[in-house]
């Protein structure tokens, strides 16, 4: 898998995790959490370093520390990486995580231990894909469920999570926003999905198949809509959360609003991925406008 293609699917993973922690807690801990907090996820050790989730969770044991890593591909240096992590936390916060890393890719998971002369370090490696698609569907929370395309074995899976997602999601905007989520994630996953699975929404990832599916289809009827749903939801991947980002969300939503030309936001869809800040994305629409 490449580089660039793991940067996009990495911030789709951590948002469904975010969205379904609890259930992933009470999974791999057989604890019920009663209350999570998000921690900051950058760490000041001799160098920044930044985890994919750490949370303050209460349970009836007790206050925990959870750091969970998410991965999707092979990184040889994972588990030393999961040593500096332990000691950068336990060093801000005064107390041992429970550490935790999510395997979600093929071939075999990275070993749960680093080891060198004078050190072993042990956490927890969880495949996901080898968890069985019942653990998933027994779930209450639509976002846990669509991780259940991991151990579909076949089209009568997939339907079962699609199926089940109508059923939890609360209502329409909700069940389209997890199916979005769903296709997207096999679709970076290279797991296939029938067609009619399609959302009418453009699924806003660069070069993926039902993106090319949907921008033509959306060409060739006009429909500047869902390019511009394309475009705002490539920029949220693209730049993450904040407040930032929110402001400049909002900037973006009211230049695109101005533009109704199809060839003009096939082009701003492109500069996307070749901008490397918010700011630097607005400024090139602009820049655009005035040509």
């Amino acid at each position: 898998m490449s580089k660039k293609k793991i940067a996009r699917l990495d911030p789709v993973f951590k948002e469904i995790f975010q969205k379904s922690i609890s259930e992933i807690i009470k999974l791999i801990t057989s604890q019920k959490p009663q209350k999570i907090s998000y921690l900051p996820e950058e760490l000041r050790f001799v160098k920044q370093l930044r985890t994919d989730l750490l949370l303050s969770v209460k349970t009836k044991a007790g206050s925990h520390i959870f750091h969970f890593e998410i991965q999707n591909h092979p990184d040889k240096i994972i588990p030393e990486k999961m040593l500096l992590y332990k000691i950068a936390i336990k060093s801000k916060y005064k107390t041992e995580p429970e550490q935790f890393l999510l395997w979600f890719g093929k071939g075999n998971p990275p070993k749960a231990y680093y080891k060198d002369k004078s050190t072993i370090h042990r956490f927890r490696v969880i495949d996901m894909r080898k968890l069985g698609l019942k653990r998933f569907l027994e779930s209450q929370n639509p976002y846990f469920v669509l991780l259940g395309i991991v151990s579909a074995r076949g089209k009568n899976d997939i339907e079962l999570i699609k199926d089940r997602i109508r059923f939890l999601a609360r209502d329409e905007d909700e069940r389209r926003e997890v199916m979005k989520n769903l296709i997207l994630v096999s679709d970076m996953l290279k797991i296939k999905i029938a067609r009619e699975m399609i959302p009418k929404i453009e699924i806003p990832v660069e070069k993926t198949t039902f993106y090319k599916i949907g921008f033509r289809e959306g060409v060739k009827e006009g429909k500047k809509e869902s390019l511009k749903e394309a475009i705002l939801l490539g920029f949220e991947l693209k730049f993450g959360d904040g407040e930032l980002r929110k402001s400049k969300a909002n900037e973006l939503k009211k230049l695109l609003s101005e533009i109704d030309d199809i060839r003009r936001l096939r082009r701003i869809k492109k500069l996307i991925f070749s901008a490397k800040t918010p700011d630097e994305f607005i400024k090139k629409i602009k820049s655009l406008r005035r040509k």
